[in-house]
């Protein structure tokens, strides 16, 4: 019992008995604590009531928001999830005092964060971590809060990391290198290749 309270008929098997809590039981105790008690009757009507111990229960999920690229990380168009750092740097707000695990492979295999030889915890404001080195492709990334009784929440964010670019090429200007007047008046353009979707700066001169 407590402040919001339940009564429910416990089965018994021999002299044993046992309660298990529903949902709906949940949902009306609320969250914090809760005192235990077992009030008996035996076949000759005689009665008694014995309180036990006091529970606490928090089943709320560890906040976890704003998981993004930081900005120094961010190489790319701003936003576009892309960078050219093997150990890109994140930005996340977490629950103060939480525990902060993550899955740099999306293995479902979760690896505590440390700085040094202590482990990185939630402050309750924005901060940074810098992830495991990250092969280039495409990276599913997560990261997990855990609090004090066990509580879990995860968040995910999806990286393109590229680190290399395909070398432009040039192509022969005129069939001799050398622009004569018809060529100039004719026009000239300079081309070539590049990797798809660069972008591309030309220089002239010595």
């Amino acid at each position: 019992q407590g402040s919001n309270t339940v009564s429910r008929t416990a089965n018994l098997t021999g002299s044993n008995w046992t309660y298990t809590l529903t949902e709906a039981d949940y949902k009306a105790l609320g969250q914090g604590a809760v005192t235990v008690s077992a009030a008996a009757k035996d076949l000759a009507g005689n009665a008694t009531t014995q309180s036990g111990p006091t529970i606490n229960i928090d089943t709320l999920a560890p906040n976890l928001f704003g998981l993004a690229l930081n900005d120094a990380s961010d190489s790319g168009t701003k936003g576009d999830g892309r960078t050219n750092v093997r150990t890109p740097t994140l930005t996340f707000t977490a629950e103060s005092g939480s525990q902060i695990l993550i899955d740099s492979g999306n293995t479902g295999i979760y690896v505590p964060l440390t700085s040094g030889p202590t482990a990185v915890l939630g402050t309750g404001t924005a901060q940074t971590i810098t992830t495991p080195s990250q092969a280039d492709g495409y990276k599913t990334i997560n990261l997990k809060a855990v609090d004090a009784v066990g509580n879990e929440t995860i968040r995910t964010i999806k990286l393109t990391v590229d680190t290399t670019t395909d070398a432009p090429t040039i192509a022969s200007v005129t069939s001799d290198n050398v622009i004569n007047t018809a060529e100039k008046t004719a026009g000239v353009a300079v081309s070539g290749t590049a990797e798809a979707g660069a972008s591309v700066a030309v220089t002239l001169g010595l």
